[in-house]
């Protein structure tokens, strides 16, 4: 029995051990876009910093990156274009994605004012069915008193 509890033991170590590795093995420290993400037609810039191997950035739909390479540091530069709610970057290191940034493109504003809210032209005809409903009822309930 004893020996079972240390095979146990030792399969949980393992699982433990060899789960901590993926971020043991990661090469990319940060990844930051400037700005978060505008309407159609404004640029973004994304800077990733990472050491080791220069990881590969795919974006959805495909858009055309334009990036500089350091030796720590990858800058791209892209633009959002028309007709596009979403944008989604992948960035892979050794043929694994690592990371996925999901953008949000904001629809741009149509012109127009904000009114303020006249409360009583709003309710005024809810408060009149409210009157004519109570008006039927009172004739009938005095119709039915009336009878003989």
């Amino acid at each position: 029995m004893r020996w079972l509890r240390l095979l146990t033991v030792a399969v949980l170590a393992l699982v433990l051990a060899l789960s901590s590795t993926h971020n043991a093995f990661a090469t990319i420290n940060s990844v930051s876009l400037e700005p978060r993400c505008g309407p159609p037609g404004t640029g973004g810039i994304l800077a990733v910093t990472f050491t080791g191997s220069v990881p590969e950035i795919q974006t959805y739909p495909d858009l055309p990156l334009g990036c500089d390479e350091d030796t720590e540091v990858m800058g791209c530069w892209f633009t959002v274009p028309e007709g596009v709610d979403r944008i989604t970057i992948t960035i892979t290191e050794n043929d694994a994605p690592s990371r996925v940034l999901a953008l949000d493109v904001p629809r741009p504003t149509v012109g127009g004012f904000i009114e303020p809210v006249n409360k009583l032209a709003l309710l005024s005809p809810w408060l009149a069915l409210i009157g004519l409903v109570g008006c039927i009822g009172t004739l009938v309930v005095v119709a039915k008193k009336h009878r003989p």
